[in-house]
């Protein structure tokens, strides 16, 4: 059999198929060809092959759907792991994705082949897809994930204004105290750069100082309560988000099945269209061409 594999360069044939591919797991069926010899099932392959290339010719490509990473992101779940906002954004662009195909499917159908009908197959899950649409953008959680997170990082930011207003003045009322005219943050307080000679005029902890030891960077008695509020105040946000994450996490835990049926299915689209891309590229192409692997599958 490699001998005659060898004769009809099976081997480049298959190489040819997989660069045509989109996904890991296109690629692994494509990997795992071999020639069928029941004349059901080639009937059958060469069936969906040529449906693929009809929709090709007249639908145009179908829309990509991005799953790079999907494979950590489930086990992540099944491993009771909490996802990160880049995960959950991932998976609601899955679904997105998702959905455009299954639309894509739909306007073939007018095609009367029985291709498109693997749309049935495709949950778009629009409920979860607009929940972490709403609550994770950039790669971060959203103030628009809850009324509480968006109340918190308003007053982080009313405080954080106050600080720095509180600090700028004490800078500006007795310049010769510091080395610098600007506020710095030190293991995340707000410090002055106060000059060493003046240490005892300007009352707070020493949080940090320069590598000559020259500049203390104090954190004034007069704005630590302040700091000391703005501390809770980020640990509050912490830890909504993490409630947040959690709560997303165990949605997607929970539509697992379903999601996990969409990737199948997509990398089973995938797998067609790239035959029927091939068929459209070599056919006529002469004894090599891509008819004779239309004759193979699993």
């Amino acid at each position: 059999m490699n001998h005659t594999f060898q004769i009809l360069e099976f081997n480049r044939i298959i190489e040819k198929l997989e660069e045509l591919a989109l996904t890991e797991g296109a690629k692994e069926q494509i990997r795992n060809l071999t020639p069928g010899l029941k004349e059901a099932e080639v009937r059958k392959n060469l069936r969906d092959t040529t449906q693929a290339r009809i929709i090709l010719d007249r639908m145009g490509q179908p829309p990509a759907v991005a799953m790079n990473g999907m494979t950590a992101i489930f086990k992540s779940v099944t491993q009771e792991g909490i996802l990160m906002p880049e995960d959950l954004e991932s998976v609601g662009t899955m679904l997105t994705g998702v959905k455009r195909y299954k639309d894509f499917l739909n306007r073939c159908k007018y095609l009367e082949l029985s291709l498109p009908y693997y749309e049935e197959n495709l949950n778009p899950l629009e409920s979860l897809a607009k929940e972490l649409f709403e609550s994770i953008r950039n790669k971060r959680v959203d103030d628009s994930a809850s009324k509480y997170l968006r109340n918190v990082r308003q007053e982080i930011v009313r405080m954080e204004e106050k600080l720095r207003t509180k600090a700028e003045s004490m800078l500006r009322t007795n310049k010769k105290f510091f080395s610098d005219s600007y506020i710095t943050i030190r293991n995340g307080k707000v410090c002055l750069p106060v000059k060493k000679e003046y240490k005892p005029a300007v009352p707070g902890s020493v949080i940090d100082q320069s590598s000559t030891g020259s500049t203390l960077f104090i954190e004034p008695s007069a704005i630590a309560a302040l700091n000391g509020e703005l501390e809770s105040l980020r640990i509050e946000e912490e830890n909504e988000t993490r409630r947040i994450l959690y709560t997303l996490t165990a949605q997607v835990e929970e539509q697992l099945p379903v999601l996990t049926e969409n990737w199948k299915v997509l990398e089973k689209l995938d797998f067609l269209f790239c035959k029927g891309k091939a068929q459209c590229r070599y056919e006529g192409g002469g004894a090599g061409d891509f008819h004779r692997t239309d004759h193979t599958d699993h």
